[in-house]
């Protein structure tokens, strides 16, 4: 199993990241049964709105630790093919 950790920050309507809110993602990508996708299993930390400044570090911490625990947050089917990574970065990213 290798962890893979994607962070989404929120950005306003002229695309500036923000400092206040966001999602860590930890994730690991397994071989489905079907053979033509693959299973991305992920856990998430989030940085709620307003009232926390986005890190990093932290972020990285609790999404790891929520997934070492078997705290998953959610399974999602990607098809394998080009860019497979770039795909499951767009639809985690799309969660948030």
């Amino acid at each position: 199993m290798s962890i893979h950790f994607l962070h989404v920050r929120k950005q306003d309507a002229q695309g500036n990241l923000s400092t206040k809110g966001g999602t860590t993602f930890a994730f690991d990508v397994e071989d489905s049964a079907d053979g033509v996708s693959v299973n991305v299993v992920y856990s998430e930390a989030r940085c709620h709105g307003d009232k926390q400044n986005f890190s990093r570090r932290i972020g990285r911490a609790v999404a790891e630790g929520r997934f070492n625990k078997g705290t998953v947050a959610g399974v999602l089917k990607i098809e394998q093919g080009d860019n497979l990574f770039g795909r499951i970065r767009a639809a985690l990213a799309n969660l948030v």
